[in-house]
C-alpha cells in the first residue's frame, strides 16, 4: 500500500529512518520544496494511514495541526467533490480542516489552491471519497469541521 502526505514542516533523513524503523514501513521519500515536505510511503496491510500519521506527530513533536494534503492511495474507485470555501479564516483552520478530513476514514485524498503567503480567500478543494458516501454527507462534514 502507499500513501502521499505533504505536511507543513521541512523533514529530513532523521524523519525518514525513524519511519523506516518501524514495523511495516517498506520505503520513505521525502521532497522538500517551499518549507514544505511531501512525504511518499509504502508500507504493508497492517498498517493504517493513521498510525503513519500518528508516527509523524509523535517525530516531529507537534500538536496542532501540520497536515497540508494527502492522497491516501485506495485501490477502490472514489467520488470526486469539488468545493469552495469563501473564507477560511487561516492557516490554522485550514490544516485543521485538513486532518479533519484525514481522520474521516471514507475521505481518500484532498488537494487545494491554499496559499500559505496569501489571505485565505475563496479556497478551493478537490475532495476524493467513498463511493459508499453521498455528496451531501461529505459537504456537511465540510461545514462541520470548517
Amino acid at each position: 500500500m502507499c500513501m502521499k502526505i505533504v505536511v507543513d514542516e521541512v523533514c529530513d533523513e532523521g524523519l525518514k529512518n525513524y519511519l523506516l524503523s518501524q514495523n511495516g514501513i517498506l520505503t520513505v521519500t521525502i521532497v522538500v520544496k517551499d518549507f514544505l515536505s511531501e512525504i511518499n510511503i509504502e508500507y504493508e496491510k497492517d498498517i493504517t494511514a493513521f498510525m503513519i500519521r500518528e508516527y509523524l506527530r509523535l517525530y516531529l513533536d507537534h500538536e496542532y495541526p501540520i497536515l497540508v494534503s494527502f492522497d491516501k492511495k485506495v485501490e477502490k474507485q472514489c467520488k470526486r467533490l469539488k468545493y469552495l470555501i469563501k473564507d477560511m479564516c487561516c492557516e490554522y483552520c485550514y490544516k485543521s480542516l485538513v486532518e479533519a478530513l484525514f481522520n474521516n476514514p471514507s475521505v481518500v485524498s484532498i488537494c487545494s489552491n491554499f496559499k500559505f503567503d496569501a489571505p485565505a480567500f475563496d479556497v478551493e478543494f478537490d475532495i476524493g471519497y467513498d463511493e459508499k458516501l453521498n455528496e451531501k454527507e461529505i459537504i456537511k462534514f465540510i461545514q462541520d469541521n470548517a
